[in-house]
């Protein structure tokens, strides 16, 4: 590691340790580990609608370090929330840290009504 990349490292453990949340970490087929991770506010509100399938999900960006999350891989899950959510995609990743796009697991059918989006029964 360059001196850049040990002084980003050092950075990133100290804002987790501030700031982080403690989410679940589990590899595809592997079992699950408790890491931190930075979890930014997500929106309650359904990010993309299926009109076809009428399903709705959301969707959330995280960061980790590698130190605690080396190989992430599309398909492992995280945890948080009461939620479980799937990488769908590596957005950036460095020797420090990773950026990961997840999607929510639990997929649910939702219908418009006056209130806004609510469950339907399956």
């Amino acid at each position: 590691m360059s001196v850049l990349d040990t002084q980003i490292a050092t950075d990133l453990a100290n804002v987790m340790a501030d700031v982080g949340r403690d989410v679940t970490y589990t590899p595809a087929g592997g079992s699950g580990t408790t890491v931190s991770a930075i979890v930014p506010p997500y929106r309650k509100a359904v990010d993309d609608y299926d009109e076809t399938s009428r399903e709705a999900y959301r969707s959330v960006e995280i960061i980790v370090q590698i130190s605690e999350v080396a190989t992430p891989a599309i398909g492992d899950q995280f945890t948080f929330v009461d939620l479980t959510w799937a990488v769908t995609e590596i957005a950036g990743i460095s020797s420090a840290y990773a950026i990961l796009r997840l999607l929510e697991v639990r997929r649910s059918r939702t219908q418009t009504s006056a209130g806004g989006y609510k469950d339907m029964p399956r």
